[in-house]
């Protein structure tokens, strides 16, 4: 079974343009396959036709992402005497991905589905945006989830309310 380095050997040498974020995530998928030594032999519109028509030659990435939300390989191995033949056809719902995946000609008709949620770090229900350098030395109040307790437990010296300031309002004017 191919390993994450393997998989990123054959993203780079692939070099392929991405128009969207689905777009990289069923290259990933299709770059799995390459590395676990399956054949391309078909790709795109060609999916549509039955697979078993399709031929064992191997063909090339081109067109692999012409639809905007639509995905379609075809894959064979040879593994000793037997040969492997196996479907992967990909729909982009918005911003998720399903990956669905058939093997052909073995008897076992069952598909293996996935669905993938894609987003970014700098997605908006991450949270806030991230802070850069300089926001991090502004204080911007109590994180949301956080307990904060400026008095402390009564009766104990030292935990006065005018005792605590805040550090990054007492240091502000200097750093800046």
């Amino acid at each position: 079974m191919a390993n994450e380095n393997s998989v990123m050997a054959v993203i780079r040498a692939s070099r392929p343009s991405f128009r969207s974020s689905h777009d990289k995530v069923v290259f990933a998928v299709h770059s799995f396959f390459l590395a676990n030594g399956y054949s391309l032999t078909a790709t795109g519109r060609a999916v549509d036709e039955t697979p078993s028509s399709s031929s064992s030659q191997e063909v090339g990435i081109d067109g692999w992402n012409e639809s905007e939300d639509r995905y379609g390989f075809v894959y064979k191995k040879a593994d000793g005497g037997s040969k492997k033949t196996v479907v992967v056809k990909c729909l982009a719902l918005g911003d998720k991905l399903a990956v669905d995946a058939l093997r052909v000609g073995d008897g076992s008709d069952e598909p293996v589905n996935l669905q993938i949620f894609h987003t970014g770090p700098n997605d908006p229900r991450f949270g806030v945006e991230r802070p850069n350098s300089f926001t991090i030395f502004l204080h911007r109040g109590v994180p949301p989830g956080a307990r904060f307790d400026p008095y402390g437990p009564p009766g104990v010296s030292g935990f006065e309310p005018n005792r605590f300031v805040r550090y990054a309002s007492a240091y502000k004017y200097k750093y800046l």
